[in-house]
C-alpha cells in the first residue's frame, strides 16, 4: 500500500468492521527527510478504524543499502507510535528482504531502539504478543 492509497484503506476498513486490516510498511511512509505530513493525517485517520493494526516493517527497504540509521526512522515510528499505540502495532523483520539493507539484526536492533520508551509490557505486544492475537495459529 502506499501512501495515497490509505483513505482508500480507511473506507473499506469503516466498511467492514468485522474484518480486521493489517497495515503493512506503515502505508508507505516518505523517506527520511521528505514531507510527512499527509502521510501522517492519512495514517492517523486509518488508525480511527479499531479494526485496524499496523506492522512497523520495510521502513529501510527504499533507501540505500547501509544509509540508514535509527534515528532517520523515529519520525515516522513516532507518528504511528501516536496514532495505534503499542496495542495495535507489530513488528515486522521483513526477512528475507532485510538482509538486502544492513540485514535482520541491525533492523531489530534498530526497532528496539525505536521502541526504547515503551514499557516492558507493551515491547512485549509490539515484538509478538500483538502479532499472536492478530494470527493466532493455534
Amino acid at each position: 500500500m502506499r501512501e495515497w492509497q490509505l483513505p482508500q484503506a480507511t473506507r473499506l476498513a469503516a466498511r467492514h468492521g468485522g474484518l480486521r486490516f493489517v497495515l503493512d510498511h506503515l502505508g508507505g511512509p516518505p523517506e527520511p527527510g521528505q514531507d510527512r505530513s499527509s502521510w501522517a493525517m492519512r495514517l492517523r485517520d486509518l488508525a480511527r478504524q479499531p479494526n485496524v493494526v499496523a506492522k512497523v516493517s520495510g521502513l529501510t527497504l527504499g533507501l540505500a543499502r547501509g544509509s540508514w540509521r535509527a534515528a532517520d526512522l523515529t519520525e515516522t515510528v513516532t507518528v504511528a507510535l501516536g496514532a495505534f499505540d503499542p496495542e495495535r502495532l507489530l513488528y515486522g523483520s521483513e526477512w528475507p528482504l532485510v538482509e538486502l539493507g544492513k540485514g535482520a539484526q541491525l533492523w531489530k536492533s534498530a526497532a528496539e531502539t525505536l521502541l526504547d520508551g515503551l514499557s516492558v509490557s507493551e515491547r512485549a505486544r509490539v515484538f509478538g504478543g500483538n502479532a499472536a492475537d492478530v494470527y493466532p495459529l493455534f
